[in-house]
């Protein structure tokens, strides 16, 4: 029976939990390919998980890099103003203009833009939906979601491996 409780002895991330979901909507999108979910509402969820495990993944490093990470993320912190303290706090150099940090602060401009339950969108029809969400689901279909936070994943995945963390 699968839990989403991890064995004893095992750490749980729920960054990936969040990417396997993008995989799952991703495979939806394939089999529906013209229904207004599969056009519309897939690719703004994977927006929004994308969001979600990239800052699952910078939650996990920051309680692990600082044991007061919890109280300075509190502060209304932005993503940008976490990510620059996480590589500052382990010594490593960092440049917002790198194409994937670039990326990841749009994509959560982006996904921060999406409002309501979009549950509810999937018992509209076409022309129903706001012509902003259709825009952000073209600019951001399920792939290029995918691809942003896997790059970011990986990028805080490396910083974690070369200091030991």
């Amino acid at each position: 029976m699968y839990t989403n409780s991890p064995a004893p002895g095992q750490f749980h991330n729920p960054g990936f939990e969040h990417l396997k979901l993008i995989y799952l909507l991703k495979e939806a999108q394939a089999s529906a390919p013209l229904q207004v979910a599969s056009i519309y509402i897939l690719p703004l969820l994977a927006l929004q998980r994308a969001r979600l495990a990239i800052n699952a993944y910078i939650n996990f490093m920051g309680q692990k890099i600082d044991p007061s990470w919890e109280e300075f993320q509190q502060n209304d912190t932005t993503i940008q103003e976490r990510i620059a303290y996480i590589f500052r706090k382990i010594g490593q150099s960092l440049s917002f203009e790198a194409d994937t940090w670039q990326e990841v602060l749009a994509l959560f401009e982006t996904a921060g833009r999406i409002k309501g339950d979009l549950s509810e969108m999937g018992k509209l029809r076409r022309e129903e939906i706001s012509e902003e969400f259709k825009n952000i689901a073209v600019e951001y279909p399920i792939y290029r979601s995918l691809a942003i936070a896997e790059e970011a994943i990986e990028a805080l995945l490396n910083c974690s491996i070369s200091n030991n963390l």
